[in-house]
């Protein structure tokens, strides 16, 4: 059930239908928002990270969301968007979905594709300016394989790793603003590590509830150890959001970008 204002979007003739990329009705309800601010300072000899409970200040995120409106008349159909236009410009939304209850504002176009003289499809692009974050991501289990501050990828957040890049890689040099001939190689931009991820669920309950948790160890302060199955480690911080793509009934897929000072 899908409802604005307490109101079931069922009341305007609208079933919820497959967005683009997902295979729900509405899209970046899992994704983790940016961060807004400064995330690090380059030194010259070293990059300072901004990771302190003050610096963490994190942007909104856009959600859509795509159904079909069906009327029995032209004029009904009509009545009927108009009414659902009303409601979505009237301000401050609370969208109730299959995977939670957001607090959002109509931000961007209301896209209507006419299929006929009574079925028309419609996505609404809203737009949640504060996103809340879980308290705690709740009790660890460890294990052996891929952890993130002691968390297991796979049986805390049902995460199973698709790929992984740029660990053994050796970034850049930090570059130095002078005239002067620098060739000093020394000092080293922070790595980038990608971790191209797959979460799995038993149902779109349970996949909500461990990406709320996985969102509620990101937001945390400091560094966190990420470890490797073959016993290597590395302190690192989620320096930006990420999307999530794919969401089905029982997975969905991402790609998570630690950045290692």
């Amino acid at each position: 059930m899908y409802k604005i204002n307490n109101i079931d979007l069922a009341t305007f003739g609208i079933t919820p239908i497959q967005i683009s990329g997902q295979s729900l009705a509405t899209s970046g309800v899992f994704d983790f928002p940016n961060r807004k601010g400064t995330t690090e300072h380059n030194w010259g000899t070293e990059t300072e990270l901004f990771v302190a409970a003050a610096d963490l200040v994190f942007d909104g995120r856009d959600i859509a969301f795509r159904g079909l409106m069906r009327a029995t008349t032209r004029t009904l159909l009509l009545t009927n968007l108009n009414g659902l236009i009303t409601l979505c410009q009237s301000g401050s939304l609370s969208f109730e979905t299959r995977v939670g209850i957001f607090q959002v504002y109509m931000s961007g176009e209301m896209q209507v594709s006419e299929l006929s003289d009574t079925i028309i499809t419609i996505e609404i692009k809203f737009r949640q300016p504060v996103v809340l974050f879980p308290v705690a991501p709740g009790i660890v289990t460890a294990g052996t394989g891929y952890k993130i501050a002691g968390y297991n990828f796979k049986s805390d957040f049902g995460i199973t790793v698709n790929s992984l890049s740029e660990r053994l890689s050796v970034p850049a040099r930090i570059e130095v603003n002078t005239t002067a001939f620098y060739m000093n190689s020394t000092y080293r931009q922070p790595k980038d590590i990608s971790i191209n991820c797959t979460m799995l669920g038993s149902n779109i309950s349970d996949l909500t509830n461990k990406m709320g948790r996985l969102h509620g160890l990101l937001v945390l302060p400091g560094l966190k150890v990420l470890a490797f199955p073959d016993g290597a480690t590395a302190n690192v911080y989620l320096k930006s959001g990420f999307n999530v793509s794919g969401i089905t009934e029982y997975n969905c897929h991402f790609t998570l970008v630690f950045r290692q000072p």
